[in-house]
């Protein structure tokens, strides 16, 4: 390229107003690189390419009841079946069981799952449910996702549920809708007393799951890229 042609470059990115961090972007984006390999630039139709680069993507379809904001991004929705008696310690405490790797129970989980009244966690005939799937896009606490979600009542789910899932992807497998990448799985769950409380699991690879809960109250942020199931 001349010095003639690199300072052409220059003038039309002047007449444009592209400053150096947009010029920057352009000539990273590789967009330039594909329009000097076209071999007969003078058949290239200008308005088409120009429709082209200004076209709005096409969004893609939500599923009815997803949540799509700047908080939240829609993934998918899950039905479990119902599920006859659950009980918390037998199924959820450390070991495996029932094809489930359960490598950690944190203290607050044992506390209000395992070892409340001294019986644990018990749910009987827990209905059928359909769980909507969102991920958070940027670091959040409960609060604001209860929001969006249609508030706390709205949100609960029921452990046997959370479990019913983790039973399919109990050794970390990655063809169901838990994520198995270290993210968390969030879900909104009540103890025994009705305390809600904000569950979760997480996979750690060559360990198993983790499984904690805290308070909705808790001063901590969920990251950006958790999971969070709700009804």
């Amino acid at each position: 390229m001349t010095t003639t042609q690199l300072g052409y470059v220059a003038k039309l990115c002047e007449q444009h107003s592209v400053d150096k961090d947009r010029a920057d972007a352009l000539f990273k984006s590789g967009l330039l690189s594909d329009l000097l390999a076209v071999e007969n630039p003078a058949g290239i139709d200008r308005e088409a390419f120009q429709k082209l680069l200004t076209a709005k993507p096409k969004r893609r379809r939500i599923p009815k009841g997803l949540v799509d904001s700047e908080l939240l991004e829609p993934v998918t929705t899950v039905s479990v079946g119902r599920i006859e008696a659950f009980s918390a310690r037998e199924m959820m405490s450390e070991g495996t069981r029932y094809g489930v790797k359960i490598y950690k129970t944190w203290d607050n989980f044992k506390k209000h799952f395992l070892n409340l009244n001294r019986t644990g966690k018990n749910e009987l005939e827990v209905p059928a449910q359909k769980l909507r799937v969102h991920k958070l896009r940027k670091n959040s606490k409960d609060g604001p996702i209860f929001a969006e979600l249609g508030g706390e009542t709205v949100v609960e789910t029921n452990l046997a549920t959370m479990y019913e899932l983790m039973k399919k992807q109990g050794i970390g497998q990655g063809n169901g809708p838990l994520l198995v990448d270290g993210k968390a799985n969030i879900f909104y769950i009540k103890d025994d007393n009705g305390i809600l409380l904000a569950v979760c699991c997480l996979w750690i690879a060559n360990y198993g799951w983790y499984v904690g809960a805290d308070a909705i109250s808790r001063p901590d942020d969920w990251d950006a890229g958790d999971q969070v199931f709700s009804r």
